[in-house]
């Protein structure tokens, strides 16, 4: 795992050097690659890979019988003409406090999808399936899902917070399967530290 990681990180590197400067209209070329790099509070990005709980940007994570503290690690890159996710990807979720004590979890990335220059001109935003494959608590058990929505509020600006501020919807689904991430708007939150970058 740790020179798997480190064979992710390269990549990472290099998504981020190959990545042409911000979009200013229509006719300007596609990005290579897509990615999503959740940022600590001090906008430090979320390594090591895998994501680890307790990592990335803090959000509330709304729930049937409440919404909860939460941070949230995500780190996915994809070749922008080849969708499926490669296995490295990962993310964590950690909720605390809980009435169930504290909850976290880990997973893969099993769809992305990504919209540049959506909702606006230096906004750019991604849907994504998780699968859930560790677990210490049955509020969040393996083999289900989360459908998340990340919004980078600032491209191409690393900054945190970021102004116009980073968004985050997530909740949690049944088993993800093959279904896919449709570019459907959530109602999004801003998140409260950390942020994304995503492109």
């Amino acid at each position: 795992m740790r020179r798997a990681g480190v064979i992710a990180l390269g990549i990472v590197v290099a998504a981020l050097l190959m990545v042409p400067g911000p979009a200013s209209g229509s006719g300007d070329p596609p990005p290579v690659f897509h990615f999503v790099l959740t940022q600590n509070a001090n906008g430090t990005i979320s390594f090591p890979i895998p994501c680890h709980e307790g990592k990335g940007l803090d959000f509330t994570f709304l729930t049937p019988v409440g919404g909860f503290h939460a941070f949230y690690c995500k780190i996915t890159v994809q070749h922008a003409s080849s969708p499926p996710i490669p296995p490295f990807n990962t993310f964590a979720l950690e909720l605390n406090p809980t009435p169930f004590g504290i909850v976290s979890v880990t997973g893969t990335v099993v769809c992305q999808t990504v919209l540049d220059n959506f909702p606006s001109g230096t906004m750019n935003t991604a849907w994504e399936r998780d699968l859930v494959q560790t677990s210490n608590n049955p509020f969040i058990p393996v083999g289900s899902g989360l459908f998340v929505e990340l919004i980078d509020g600032n491209w191409p600006s690393f900054a945190v917070p970021a102004v116009p501020p980073d968004q985050i919807a997530a909740f949690q689904t049944g088993p993800p399967g093959s279904l896919p991430c449709p570019p459907t708007p959530l109602t999004t939150q801003p998140v409260t530290s950390g942020g994304v970058i995503l492109h």
